[in-house]
């Protein structure tokens, strides 16, 4: 398990912009449920995949 810190959740809301739970959950492969827990700050330990799965996101949209 991963403890997302505020800041990383921070970058994944900035890199999110306009895009619905529901269309980020089918990008990221996360299940919308915990990422609406985690973008609302309600659960910030995730497995390692889930982690994984939002830290190349959020890489993604900053290199951009």
């Amino acid at each position: 398990m991963k403890t997302l810190s505020n800041d990383f959740v921070s970058d994944v809301v900035k890199a999110k912009g306009m895009t619905s739970v529901k269309d980020l959950s089918k990008v990221t492969k996360v299940n919308r449920w915990t990422l609406s827990d985690v973008l609302n700050k309600r659960k910030n330990n995730v497995s390692d995949e889930t982690y994984t799965r939002l830290y190349n996101f959020k890489q993604s949209k900053e290199d951009k």
